[in-house]
């Protein structure tokens, strides 16, 4: 089992068992998610979406259409911040 897996049974607290529902739904986030156990990247998909999480921190988002929607500022810190 990797690490993530090891730390998400850690912090786990079930009062009973999982559901017939439970692990369909289990089952069908094994699907978009996948894990590289090599490069440690973590990616989940969705249809055109995806995200990958890097293990050095980096984020790479691939779709057709990036919405993003705040109340508040949107804070970009960074020493290069590249647009087109």
């Amino acid at each position: 089992m990797n690490e993530i897996l090891d730390r998400a049974c850690e912090t786990i607290e079930a009062d009973e068992p999982l559901s017939g529902r439970d692990w369909g739904l289990l089952a069908a986030l094994a699907h978009i998610i996948q894990f590289d156990p090599v490069s440690g990247a973590v990616t989940v998909a969705n249809g055109d979406a995806r995200i990958i999480l890097y293990r050095d921190g980096t984020v790479r988002i691939d779709a057709v259409r990036i919405v993003n929607a705040a109340n508040e500022a949107i804070i970009l810190n960074a020493p290069r911040i590249d647009l087109n």
